[in-house]
């Protein structure tokens, strides 16, 4: 999710930790349980309007990885 729903996560984990679900235990696997929001920029469709599920748009994350790579490549061919 992108960096402008940081907000959002913030308040999701406090109410997590005040709830009680993120009590610092440790799970059978030896691992602490904890959320974090792994933020990134914001996705743009092809007419530089920001990407957004409410709008129709549907895009899996592997073919906006696909279409990342083969847009970085063909500008580093470009540039190189």
């Amino acid at each position: 999710v992108d960096a402008s729903q940081s907000g959002h996560f913030a308040s999701l984990f406090k109410l997590a930790r005040r709830a009680g679900w993120l009590d610092g235990s440790v799970g059978e696997d030896g691992a602490e349980c904890r959320l974090d929001h792994a933020a990134f920029g914001v996705v743009q469709g092809a007419d530089g309007r920001k990407l957004s599920s409410r709008d129709g748009a549907d895009m899996s994350l592997a073919a906006l990885l696909d279409e990342s790579v083969a847009t970085s490549a063909a500008v580093m061919r470009r540039l190189f």
